[in-house]
């Protein structure tokens, strides 16, 4: 049986652990959901975070077995439960033992993820992707949208249901540079086994020459034409029948016969060895947390979160730099998957071997009061600041490892698609994706940090001090409703200013990553239809009141087949109507034209529908998403309206969150804390991970028009804000 004082150390570290571990696990999912239904694939959503859950334990169980070594030492070293242990006789091993216990059955919970659970999970996770492309790549156009995805052609269809559409219009750029133009009264798809044919009938096929070509333009007619299209399904086809797995997808004894022979060989035994490496690490960091965490001389938690952050980040740092090494061949398989690994324990080792010295620090900066009291008089009441400094340091010191993980995780996903030369692009991509991290985790770090501020209040019986004061719990809670409405306020100017332009710029650097095919496609064209759907309009972007390098497309009466093409410099509307300068004129039956300028017929659309041309919500801001949203319900575009309404509703609530967040947290903390400092911890974890998928799940629901926007928007941040204040109002005062 193990004893009293070993029971003691497991139970100060072990639910530490599982919160920890849970917070960060939902966190994670909760960004790549987030990630995923903003990129359109929110029918796949959910089975695709449910295959995700296993690569993301892959790095949750190791953290959280460090965090949760490191907070529970660090409580109990600065409290001098340690100290008093040491001087009973226990020797450091002695303390030690039972998080190693707990260590080891993480690692072999990680092994056996990383082993079998992750890869497994791989598979099916590219089968269901490959599944979702291939649905999407048979009905590669939906009714009054455009295309641009399929290489070399951009596709707008007016009207008709998927598969089978009226009045088509595609523009197919050649190898050589030859544009053609294909008009069509309508069309269906032929799909026969990897091919992928668009039929149409009474077709119109318009050749343009070249800028620097003085010809006319070709016009041909043809009953019945088919169209070769390159929509990847011969490549997802060829995805859903491989049998061969990657290395990823490989399970440890698949990775071990890889590593023996084959050209992947070496890759395959770094691989192999990380995930050896990764599965020892929960034991590595549970000695590494206690040697650590019991010199720690004050800050108690929040010094353990720091510490743990602090040891975090260089460890994945190393371990990256490691498997890069290995599979280069700069250094043998196993010292390249286990360098980080081995570096660790070494570091544990050593303090625990040192622990008799008596070798301690103190982390005195995390006890720094940035409101020390001194005779001039104050804004801010003693309660004030006491409460302002712990929420600020609790948020700050939560946000920071929150971000610190996504960024990490982040990495883990991108590095294999970095190339040699890719090096500072990655850094530069990262740089510009904390902001959208640090905006995500925002209300969850407030909401932890308010409920770690009052449960230790309660928990050290200063509620019941400023109680006796005569404060109430309605001004206990103030301090905090304060700073949650005005870190509100900081997500609101975040998102409305800095964030949209560095979720464009990180959007652009991952794409550029990845490898995402755009010569197809000059970059950032934009493209728009008009209210009547006669004229299409292509540019490069909209600056200064003016379209750059214009090019309108003009259709008959039936807006069916093309009857010019006018191309310039730039446009710009005057006179209620656009005109482009330095104008190209194309004409079907034969004629052309060139001058300084030329009106566009019919062409009075305002300027606000050509401002924004962006289908991602996360890289605009409300104002610039409520301009596009009233562009496309003049358009009468109903199918791409309803997510971007959802998203506009979503941008609105979100920067109340951190106020409901503490609205909640605080009586939660103050009736709870007294009865332990980690019910509050589980509280905030529970609260946080219901209101995510709260979110998410009428997030969904909305974008299927299956609720109301404002409804799917808004009803998260209501109903937590109905449950905080029926908290608060039953609350003993």
């Amino acid at each position: 049986m193990m004893s009293l004082s070993r029971r003691y150390v497991l139970a100060a570290v072990l639910p530490y652990t599982g919160l920890a571990t849970l917070l960060l696990t939902g966190a994670l999912l909760g960004q790549q959901f987030g990630r995923i239904a903003d990129t359109g694939a929110g029918p796949v959503a959910s089975s695709v975070i449910w295959q995700m859950l296993p690569s993301v334990l892959l790095f949750t169980l190791p953290t959280g077995a460090l965090v949760g070594t490191l907070i529970g030492f660090a409580r109990m070293a600065s409290d001098g439960e340690l100290t008093a242990m040491r001087a009973a006789g226990m020797s450091a091993w002695h303390t030690t033992t039972p998080v190693l216990v707990l260590g080891a059955l993480l690692a072999a919970a990680t092994l056996y993820v990383g082993l079998e659970a992750a890869p497994a999970a791989a598979q099916r996770l590219r089968r269901t992707v490959a599944l979702a492309a291939l649905r999407a790549a048979e009905t590669p156009a939906q009714p009054r949208s455009f295309n641009t995805d399929l290489p070399g052609k951009v596709i707008y269809v007016r009207d008709g249901e998927a598969g089978r559409w009226g009045r088509v219009f595609i523009r197919s750029q050649e190898r050589d540079g030859t544009v053609r133009l294909v008009t069509a009264r309508s069309g269906r798809l032929d799909l026969s086994g990897e091919e992928a044919e668009l039929v149409l009938a009474d077709a119109m096929v318009v050749t343009l020459p070249r800028e620097e070509e003085e010809k006319e333009l070709t016009v041909e007619r043809s009953a019945q034409l088919r169209v070769r299209l390159e929509t990847g399904r011969a490549n997802w086809l060829r995805a859903l029948s491989e049998r061969q797995p990657s290395l990823n997808e490989m399970s440890g004894g698949e990775l071990l016969r890889a590593a023996s022979q084959g050209a992947e060989a070496r890759a395959a035994a770094t691989l192999l060895h990380q995930r050896l490496a990764l599965g020892a690490a929960p034991l590595i960091f549970a000695l590494l947390g206690a040697g650590l965490g019991g010199r720690v001389r004050r800050g108690g938690r929040g010094a353990g979160v720091a510490l743990a952050f602090a040891v975090m980040l260089p460890y994945y740092l190393v371990t990256l730099a490691g498997e890069q090494l290995g599979r280069t061949g700069k250094l043998p398989p196993l010292v390249g998957g286990w360098l980080a690994t081995a570096l660790a324990a070494a570091f544990a080792l050593a303090l625990i071997a040192r622990e008799g010295r008596q070798w301690r620090w103190g982390l005195s900066t995390l006890e720094w009061r940035p409101w020390r009291s001194s005779g001039r008089r104050r804004a801010l009441g003693l309660l004030d600041r006491e409460v302002a400094r712990a929420l600020v340091v609790g948020f700050a010191v939560s946000l920071a490892a929150l971000t610190g993980l996504f960024l990490i995780f982040t990495l883990f996903e991108m590095w294999r698609f970095v190339g040699r030369n890719q090096w500072r692009t990655l850094a530069e991509y990262l740089i510009y994706l904390w902001p959208f991290a640090a905006h995500a985790m925002a209300p969850l770090a407030a909401l932890v940090a308010a409920m770690v501020t009052y449960g230790l209040m309660a928990r050290r019986s200063e509620a019941v001090a400023w109680w006796s004061a005569g404060q109430s719990t309605y001004r206990l809670a103030l301090p905090a409703l304060v700073w949650a409405a005005l870190l509100g306020y900081l997500i609101w100017s975040v998102q409305e200013g800095p964030l949209p332009r560095a979720n464009r710029r990180q959007d652009a650097l991952r794409a550029e990553l990845r490898g995402v095919a755009r010569a197809a496609q000059p970059s950032g064209r934009q493209w728009l239809a008009s209210f009547d759907t006669r004229r299409l309009y292509s540019y490069e972007e909209y600056r200064d009141g003016a379209l750059t390098a214009p090019e309108i497309y003009i259709f008959d009466a039936e807006a069916t087949h093309l009857e010019e093409v006018i191309s310039g410099v730039r446009a710009r509307r005057t006179g209620g109507r656009w005109t482009v300068e330095q104008a190209r004129l194309l004409a079907v039956d034969g004629t052309s034209a060139r001058g300084a300028a030329a009106a566009v017929p019919g062409g009075g659309e305002p300027e606000d529908l050509f401002k924004q041309s962006l289908n991602k919500p996360a890289l605009l801001s409300n104002a610039e998403l409520s301009a596009a949203v009233a562009a496309l319900a003049q358009r009468g575009d109903r199918p791409p309206l309803a997510p971007l309404l959802v998203a506009r509703e979503v941008k609105r609530a979100t920067p109340f969150a951190p106020f409901v967040m503490c609205l909640v947290a605080v009586p939660l903390a103050l009736a709870f804390g007294r009865r332990s400092a980690l019910v509050p911890m589980a509280a905030a974890v529970l609260a946080g991970l219901a209101f995510w998928a709260l979110a998410s799940l009428l997030q969904l629901l909305g974008e299927r028009q299956m609720l109301p926007p404002p409804v799917a928007g808004w009803a998260p941040v209501v109903l937590f804000g109905a449950l905080g204040l029926y908290l608060l109002a039953r609350a003993r005062t």
